[in-house]
């Protein structure tokens, strides 16, 4: 949100003042522009200054102060003197005050010479506003003003600018009686004055009627004036007025009798206005099934526009809700009519009934020389009290006046005041043709010639005007408020009752000024046209501007304007909210945060639909001061202790906190003493030991914050171990520079453990890859293996899972290269220089086109990205480096390859776990006999962390599963030891899970690898035939990852003279039948 435009909407009536204040306790004696000069230059810190005018802007002090430009901007900081020449600013148009301090006091002031539009303040000290009596300012260009949280007594002084047409002083502590803002309103145009949710007391009088008023939420008493209370149903009396005070006469409602509304149509316009008492206060209250109407003045008028007078209908059905009423009311001049006459028993009134007669509109009735207004109406009948005594005779003329400022006319005739009689029309008209019809009555005919009668008929009465002629003879047709005839305005045409208006005047009246425009208003493009009575340009929909030449921006939205949140900027097309809303369309709410959330450190920024601080990663706690270190990768020492080195990520000291001089570091039960430290990396020297250890960093400043690695940290031992010790210096020699085991010819395997012994019929592993799912099945005879990545768990430092996303049956195929000979290498080279080590590590290899599944999918609501890959290793064995082990995976295997990148960690302390399926079982459609059938067995004996690969081994009818998982990560670049854990070994259910500790990274790559092996056991025929039973869930892998990559190598070895089949499909996998 624009601070600057919040403070400038909200502060800147006070600045006007203040501003006002200092220009009238001037230096008299600065009387030239070049003294004025002088004495601004020395008494005047002006920080800035432009003048614009136009394209062009300079920006000098002598051309800032001397003020010839328009639209002049003036910044004034540090204020040091009480009085300056007013002059040098008669043509600010812009203001900005700062730091201002000032003892003087203003006792009146008129600023007619200033045209100040817009001023802001800041720092603003040694305000006494009961001392600053502005009770004259006139500012003829200021238009709106809102302001608050400032004193009553300086409030009634701001409405004592008569230019201000807009008030606003919501939520401002104000206390006080409402009813001194009376007084001081009675002489201004006030159109808005918002003054809800304060302290207020006292009452409402009418004098606010024609004021759209805001009050709710005070504490105001008494009784409501009519105009408010003819509403009462309207949402906007409730809301605004009545809401949070208590007028005594809002219950119960009582039936509205003030509501009095008119029509007049206005063909030069083109529009119909509705005019009269207590209409009301907002458009949507009035309605009908034709046109809209605006609110022009509350309660006194609302004008519908673009009316074309064809299209005018002569009576229109009006409803006021919030009145609960209806008016069928007539859209042209019509007279009343008169058809019947009615007398009282006791002949103290007469009843008038007709045509036109209903109130509104206004009503008065002359009978003899008495006029009477005090009438009751029940539609198109009027009813008014007489004197009976009061008449010398018993035949008078009767006169029924109907009008208002717009026009006025009235129809006459004769009747008796003792008797009732229906009045009559004669077939000739009176006096000139077309202007009037005879009346006659019944009763009376030729009784004398009471008038001058020039009709045929010799029981004539009087004429009844037509055609808007008007006095007894239809003589004439009147015009409204007489053309202003006495001011010397306009003449009046009776032939046509139409006003001729003499120069500078217009309107039906003559009342009007006449001023024509400066420009042509862009007329000649359609855009705009000329407002004769004010001189400016109206513009045309979609236009706006001096001249209409600038486009009109509508919003995209209504800005929440019926829930007073917000406005339309029409000039940016962008929704202006109100105080404590944002968003595009001000529907959000605006709330500020107590801190500046270490906005300035890059640390994290404000929530302001919240009211708290968001952090950015690395950083924690209310202020989003608090780092949140963490290890991605660690170098330890041997087990005779030294140094050791650990990356990751641990603050700075641009706080001035020294944080990075706080840190403990604690691995097992040892500390590990800090020799230097960097924001990225860590020194300590640590003493000996043995075995795979936890790392604890602590920060004495902020010692809440704990980042703990699990397994993170595994001493060095420069003599390895082998699988098993090799089983015995028979099967093979223990290498311990590489922890690998060398066999002898007779024996293969991680362990030496397995005899060589050839099968001649051997039966064929065939393997089936699900496109959908990264699925693999392994079929060999009646024997089935399934592998695939099914979940990836975030872990908290304390081992509880934070979030958990499902990945089987969710990935997207990536890409599947088609049946091709073609060879392609790929190299992928991953290099990291710190201050003490350079690591590089480069895997390169080489694959045909149509040995590639790629599969690849984005957690939902995280930005994290995995892509998977499962290569067949088809023509020889092939060689990888990974970190710092060489490794090889054998001819018809399988290699599996899981990269994750860039997860969102819910805390900087969490880490992830990456968790591998496996299941194997017995194959319900095979016919083979089951000779070969074995129970599930699983060794995890070999699962040692202190080795330089962990295995684990999984064996049923007579094959064997063999998964080795080197125990080290390349974390951010970097290979760092990776502990393993066995997490679940159930033989009876005949599945184990085993996880893989990673450190917190942004990217991680974790290489293990499988084999199946057919037993020497294997029998290759069979005597008899068994049942086949159900398959099995044997192998769960789970891989713990903090940072997000993984590279699992499947390698499936099957001994057949040598020589297996293995085969890829595409299709997808079918699923496992279970018995």
């Amino acid at each position: 949100m624009d601070v600057v435009l919040f403070e400038r909407t909200m502060t800147k009536l006070i600045t006007i003042l203040i501003f006002f204040f200092l220009l009238f306790n001037v230096i008299k004696s600065s009387s030239t522009d070049q003294n004025c000069l002088n004495t601004l230059k020395n008494q005047l810190n002006v920080k800035e200054c432009i003048i614009c005018q136009k394209e062009n802007c300079i920006n000098t002090f002598e051309s800032c102060i001397s003020g010839d430009e328009e639209n002049l901007s003036v910044f004034l900081d540090q204020i040091p003197i009480d009085r300056f020449d007013p002059t040098c600013f008669k043509k600010v148009k812009e203001l900005t005050i700062k730091n201002l301090n000032f003892t003087e006091y203003l006792d009146s002031f008129n600023g007619t010479s200033i045209s100040l539009i817009d001023c802001t303040y800041d720092n603003l000290n040694s305000i006494k506003h009961n001392k600053i009596y502005l009770t004259h300012l006139n500012i003829t260009n200021l238009k709106t003003q809102e302001i608050g949280d400032i004193a009553i007594n300086f409030i009634k002084t701001l409405i004592g600018f008569k230019s201000i047409s807009y008030f606003s002083f919501t939520f401002s502590n104000i206390i006080g009686d409402f009813s001194e803002f009376t007084a001081v309103l009675e002489n201004l145009e006030i159109k808005s004055f918002e003054i809800n949710n304060n302290q207020l007391v006292g009452t409402i009088n009418s004098s606010w009627c024609n004021t759209l008023l805001k009050i709710n939420n005070n504490k105001l008493s008494g009784e409501l004036p009519s105009c408010f209370t003819c509403h009462i149903y309207s949402d906007y009396v409730k809301s605004m007025i009545i809401t949070g005070n208590k007028f005594t006469n809002e219950n119960p409602i009582a039936d509205c009798k003030t509501l009095k509304p008119n029509l007049f149509y206005n063909s030069t316009s083109r529009e119909l206005y509705l005019y009269g008492k207590d209409l009301g206060f907002i458009s949507d209250d009035i309605k009908n099934d034709k046109y809209t109407f605006n609110l022009e003045k509350p309660s006194k008028l609302f004008i519908a526009t673009n009316v074309n007078e064809s299209d005018l209908p002569k009576y229109l059905n009006i409803t006021f809700s919030g009145a609960k009423k209806e008016f069928s009311l007539s859209t042209t001049k019509i007279a009343p009519i008169v058809s019947s006459i009615t007398i009282s028993e006791i002949l103290d009134s007469i009843t008038f009934t007709g045509t036109n007669l209903n109130d509104p509109p206004p009503i008065s009735i002359l009978i003899g020389d008495k006029n009477y207004t005090d009438l009751n109406f029940n539609f198109n009948q009027v009813q008014c009290k007489i004197q009976r005594l009061s008449y010398d005779d018993d035949f008078v003329i009767v006169k029924i006046i109907n009008g208002d400022d717009f026009y006025k006319f009235s129809t006459t005739i004769y009747t008796y005041i003792n008797q009732s009689i229906q009045v009559d029309y004669c077939s000739k008209v009176c006096k000139k043709l077309d202007d009037g019809v005879c009346i006659k009555i019944k009763e009376y005919c030729g009784g004398g010639n009471i008038i001058s009668n020039s009709c045929t008929s010799s029981t004539a009465g009087g004429c009844n005007c037509s055609n808007d002629f008007q006095n007894s003879f239809c003589s004439y047709i009147p015009c409204p408020m007489d053309c202003n005839s006495e001011s010397n305005q306009g003449i009046c045409n009776y032939q046509t009752g139409k006003c001729e208006c003499l120069p500078y005047y217009q309107g039906l009246d003559c009342s009007l000024p006449n001023k024509p425009c400066n420009t042509n208003c862009s007329f000649d493009s359609d855009q705009g046209k000329c407002n004769t009575q004010t001189g400016n340009c109206e513009c045309s929909p979609n236009f706006q501007g001096k001249n209409c030449e600038l486009p009109l921006k509508y919003c995209s939205s209504d800005c929440s304007a019926p829930l007073n949140k917000g406005f339309c900027n029409d000039q940016t097309g962008i929704c202006q909210c109100f105080p404590n809303y944002q968003g595009s369309d001000c529907s959000l709410p605006l709330k500020v945060c107590t801190s500046d959330c270490s906005f300035d450190l890059n640390q994290g920024w404000c929530n302001n639909q919240t009211g708290t601080c968001q952090c950015k990663p690395n950083y924690q706690g209310s202020d989003c001061k608090t780092p949140s270190h963490y290890i991605t990768s660690v170098i330890p020492c041997s087990i005779d202790g030294g140094e050791v080195l650990i990356n990751g990520w641990f603050g700075n000291n641009n706080d001035g906190t020294n944080l990075l001089s706080s840190y403990n570091i604690v691995i097992g039960s040892l500390d590990c003493i800090v020799t230097s430290i960097n924001e990225t990396e860590i020194k300590c020297n640590l003493g000996a030991g043995t075995g795979t250890k936890n790392i604890k960093i602590i920060n004495s400043i902020n010692p809440n914050v704990i980042f703990n690695g699990n397994g993170l940290f595994n001493y060095q031992n420069p003599i390895k171990t082998c699988p098993n010790s090799c089983t015995s210096l028979n099967n093979g020699n223990c290498n311990s520079n590489t922890g690998e085991c060398q066999c002898n010819d007779k024996f293969r395997g991680f362990d030496c453990s397995t005899p060589i012994k050839i099968i001649e019929s051997a039966p064929s592993t065939n393997t089936s890859i699900n496109k959908e799912t990264g699925g693999i099945e392994l079929t060999n005879q009646d024997t089935i293996y399934e592998i695939s990545i099914i979940s990836l768990n975030e872990i908290s430092i304390d081992g509880s899972i934070i979030k958990s996303y499902q990945l089987k049956d969710n990935w997207s195929i990536y890409n599947i290269n088609d049946e091709s000979t073609t060879k392609r290498t790929t190299t992928t080279k991953r290099t990291t220089t710190t201050t003490t080590t350079t690591t590089t590590t480069t895997t390169t290899t080489t694959t045909d086109f149509n040995n590639i599944f790629m599969f690849s999918q984005k957690l939902i609501n995280n930005t994290c990205k995995i892509t998977y890959t499962i290569e067949e290793i088809k023509l020889k064995d092939k060689n990888f480096t990974f970190g710092t082990t060489t490794f090889k995976v054998e001819k018809d295997s399988i290699k599996l390859s899981v990269l994750i990148q860039d997860y969102q960690y819910q805390s900087s302390l969490n880490t992830l776990q990456l968790i591998f399926y496996s299941a194997v079982g017995n194959d319900s459609n095979s016919n083979n006999d089951d000779c070969n059938k074995q129970d599930t067995s699983i060794d995890t004996s070999n699962a040692n962390n202190q080795q330089i690969s962990n295995y684990i081994q999984i064996s049923k009818n007579s094959k064997t599963l063999v998964g080795r998982f080197i125990n080290q990560v390349i974390a951010d670049s970097r290979s760092t030891f990776m502990s393993s854990t066995i997490i679940k070994d159930n033989v009876k259910s005949s599945s184990i899970m085993l996880g893989l500790n990673l450190p917190h990274c942004k990217e991680c790559l974790i290489d293990p690898d499988f084999s199946v092996l057919v037993s020497p056991d294997f029998k290759e025929s069979c005597n008899e035939s068994t049942n086949k039973n159900k398959w099995f869930i044997p192998v769960i892998v789970v891989a713990p990852v903090v940072g997000c990559a993984a590279i699992l190598t499947l390698s499936i070895v099957l001994y057949r003279k040598n020589k297996y089949n293995i085969k890829i499909a595409s299709e997808k996998l079918k699923s496992l039948k279970r018995k």
